[in-house]
């Protein structure tokens, strides 16, 4: 699917999304898609980090990166995902806050207390086409041994 319709497509699991072709941050899908900025693993919508505040979050890996193996089991319907800090330091602190809002998300899913809010995770991963993106599903936060509520 290319720009000009992707403003009113729906998400389709492994459906490709295209961009234009303009060789810069402009060829990214995401900004038509979904209404978020261009550049970086998270994309949101809403004021960051709190989970009250989130419209949505997308979260883009290229599931290639040796040092960062994202990875996903589709057969167990797993995502296991390394975060965005690249370098030492406070594991929550980046520029774009995306691993203090994983945090919060997490953190939300599996309180005790219930909540009518909670913005939906939207998975893609690179195509290895320009900036072309496949929607790889829905994420819901979650770990071994935790249940959300």
């Amino acid at each position: 699917m290319i720009t000009s319709a992707l403003s009113s497509a729906d998400l389709i699991v492994d459906e490709s999304y295209g961009g234009s072709r303009n060789g810069n941050a402009s060829d990214d899908p995401l900004p038509q898609l979904l209404g978020v900025d261009n550049g970086a693993g998270f994309r949101h919508l809403g004021k960051r980090p709190a989970v009250k505040t989130l419209k949505l979050l997308a979260l883009k890996s290229s599931l290639t990166d040796i040092n960062w193996p994202d990875s996903i089991d589709r057969e167990n319907g797993l995502f296991t995902y390394y975060g965005d800090k690249r370098e030492p330091g406070d594991l929550h602190d980046t520029p774009r806050q995306g691993n203090l809002m994983l945090r919060n998300l997490f953190d939300e899913a599996h309180s005790q207390q219930t909540s009518d809010h909670f913005p939906p995770i939207f998975l893609f991963g690179n195509t290895g086409t320009y900036r072309d993106l496949r929607f790889l599903g829905l994420a819901v936060p979650s770990a071994a041994g935790k249940e959300c509520v």
